[in-house]
């Protein structure tokens, strides 16, 4: 696919130099040019430029600058998507929406560069001001949004942890597992119930690891280690932090336990009654977070 040679080839020329890998402001667009004329971005089934399905540059409004994309349509027929193509590692992939009173908004992770191969989760901005993210048939997270008001979305996807973190305006909404590549991004022209779609899109921007507040001191990294591993009843757990909240969360990221421990540098036991099966141990202190995988045989 040419358009996934070339940001292969962007994203391997930049890391060597920079942390941000790939960011688009919409500013060297005229207003009303379509965006599949930049090489990152497609229509979903590669249709001529120009087609029904390609998204236009508006000037409408902005989040900064003069222009942004203006996604609409129900039900399409408008459906584009931003080719990304990592398959491992850890990346933040954010963008600034704006939809309208009356409007509703979507975009979906796509687990191919090839659109339609898989949905790694598909998220709904609502008619009534809710936001769904869906994975997999089911709801892993929910929250609001303001309409009539830029917001951003941020998405930390760890393929290497096989997780996922959404974070509303710099709120973090949860996490859940991403157990995929990271292929594409599509945005499709589609609306909530009887409310039509429109949503502006701008600021988009893909980052190496992910960026953090920076504090007066360096705070201490919050490290992770438990056994057994597999576990029946009990897991013991030891960390560099000596008090933290732990959670332990199923694979549709439901929560199965959450408990404040302590103890934590010299070794503390937490006991659980659980299913045998693949659950992720979460670890938080203030602002440090960390989460790894944990097998519960029976």
């Amino acid at each position: 696919m040419k358009k996934l040679i070339l940001l292969a080839g962007l994203f391997t020329s930049l890391a060597a130099t920079a942390q941000v890998l790939y960011q688009e402001g919409f500013e060297g667009f005229a207003p009303g040019a379509y965006v599949s004329d930049s090489p990152i971005w497609d229509t979903w089934s590669g249709a001529n430029f120009g087609s029904a399905e390609d998204a236009q540059i508006s000037n409408e409004i902005a989040h900064n600058g003069s222009n942004s994309l203006h996604i609409y349509g129900n039900q399409g027929p408008m459906d584009v998507i931003m080719v990304v193509g990592l398959e491992s590692g850890a990346y933040e992939y954010s963008f600034y929406a704006y939809v309208p009173s009356g409007a509703a908004g979507y975009y979906n992770f796509q687990e191919s560069p090839s659109p339609g191969v898989g949905w790694a989760f598909e998220c709904f901005f609502n008619g009534d001001g809710t936001m769904t993210f869906i994975k997999d048939q089911a709801t892993v997270l929910s929250g609001t949004f303001a309409f009539d008001q830029w917001f951003q979305m941020k998405h930390r996807v760890d393929m290497d942890n096989d997780t996922v973190e959404i974070l509303h305006n710099g709120v973090s909404l949860g996490s859940f597992v991403f157990d995929s590549a990271f292929g594409a991004v599509n945005f499709f022209g589609t609306g909530s119930g009887n409310v039509a779609g429109s949503m502006f899109v701008d600021d988009v921007v893909i980052e190496e690891g992910f960026s953090t507040v920076a504090v007066k001191e360096p705070a201490r990294a919050l490290t992770l280690s438990f056994g057994p591993n597999p576990a029946n009843e009990y897991v013991t757990l030891s960390s560099s932090h000596n008090t933290a909240k732990v959670r332990i969360l199923s694979l549709n990221g439901q929560v199965m336990l959450e408990r404040q421990v302590s103890g934590l540098t010299r070794g503390e036991r937490l006991n659980f009654n659980l299913p045998g099966g693949i659950y992720f141990l979460e670890l938080t202190s203030g602002t440090a977070r960390t989460m790894q995988r944990l097998v519960v045989s029976k």
